[in-house]
């Protein structure tokens, strides 16, 4: 990968960054729909894992939680909610609902693989989400807690 392919791919996760604290700190919209271009939905998640980890945004302590999406059906009612047409499941992609929470209130990230290089990104408040994402998100939250769910937060001495 060239110096430039990895600066257009780390402006495009900066644009995620900043869309989620955004979101998080003024969500009177509620809702925000982009294309991330030269990105995966893989590096998403690895970005999304590496902000949690580092509590790399303004609000410290978040909590970031994701719901795999296995069945045909609820990626279809996520790809007619998000508005992307045309975008058949696939499997081998890890398709995953991110659920984002502070201690006042919480927001989902629904990124959808396009094509190859491009990632359609929906970020909005849960409270407004519609009920089926509300169910994703309370179905993750009354599930039990396993070992390998606890992540460790990296804090910053200063």
């Amino acid at each position: 990968m060239s110096p430039f392919e990895k600066e257009y791919k780390q402006e495009a996760l900066d644009r995620l960054r900043t869309e989620i604290s955004s979101m998080l700190e003024y969500g009177d919209d509620g809702y925000v729909d982009f294309q991330l271009m030269g990105v995966s939905t893989q590096e998403v998640h690895n970005y999304l894992d590496f902000l949690s980890l580092n509590q790399d945004l303004p609000d410290r302590l978040l909590k970031v939680q994701r719901k795999s999406i296995s069945d045909m059906e609820t990626y279809d009612c996520l790809c007619d909610y998000c508005g992307v047409d045309k975008v058949p499941y696939n499997p081998l992609l890890k398709q995953e609902i991110y659920f984002i929470e502070r201690s006042d209130s919480a927001i989902t990230v629904i990124p959808i693989q396009l094509d190859r290089d491009e990632v359609n990104i929906n970020i909005e408040l849960l409270e407004n989400s519609p009920k089926f994402i509300k169910e994703l998100y309370r179905k993750i939250d009354s599930r039990k807690l396993k070992f390998e769910d606890i992540k460790f937060v990296k804090f910053n001495k200063k």
